[in-house]
């Protein structure tokens, strides 16, 4: 297929306008031109069947998009990150495991399995259960109550009364 240098490119077999006088601003995505002044182009895998793999390529607008794991996101604000195929702001949010949850690490904050909780005020008990820390005890994943027996401690996962004759093997 034939096309006019510095007005054209082809991309794939296919014959795209692109801006004169733009230089080398503009690359392939996919059959798309795009110019990287102010697009991108996201690649990404779409499962057609289970032996064949599809190949999908999108241009997209970086003022307001992203690519996250090679999947087409919204972008958040000018602070973007990527969480699994999501994207989020990370002064008001965080990544637990593939999940966007509020809160910020930098500010008190830490995750506990997909959620997030606040140091301090609580506590992560088998990677995935919050707890207040001044009520309760975790014994391996398990939470006991303190609040009626504050001598209950841990021995391996399991909790046991603490007193004077008792001891934990």
């Amino acid at each position: 297929v034939e096309y006019e240098l510095g007005e054209e490119m082809c991309c794939n077999g296919t014959v795209q306008q692109v801006q004169e006088g733009a230089g080398n601003a503009f690359r392939c995505c996919g059959r798309a031109a795009y110019d990287t002044r102010a697009q991108g182009c996201c690649e990404y895998d779409v499962p057609s069947t289970a032996a064949l793999r599809h190949i999908v390529t999108k241009v997209i607008d970086l003022a307001t998009q992203t690519c996250c794991n090679a999947t087409p996101a919204q972008a958040q604000q000018q602070y973007l990150q990527c969480c699994g195929h999501m994207s989020y702001d990370p002064r008001t949010s965080m990544c637990c495991h593939g999940r966007v949850v509020k809160g910020n690490a930098g500010h008190g904050y830490k995750c506990c399995g997909t959620e997030s909780f606040v140091i301090g005020a609580e506590a992560c008990c088998g990677n995935a259960v919050v707890y207040d820390p001044k009520d309760a005890r975790c014994c391996g994943s398990k939470i006991t109550s303190t609040r009626t027996n504050s001598h209950l401690a841990c021995c391996g996962s399991q909790p046991y009364q603490r007193s004077s004759g008792t001891m934990c093997c």
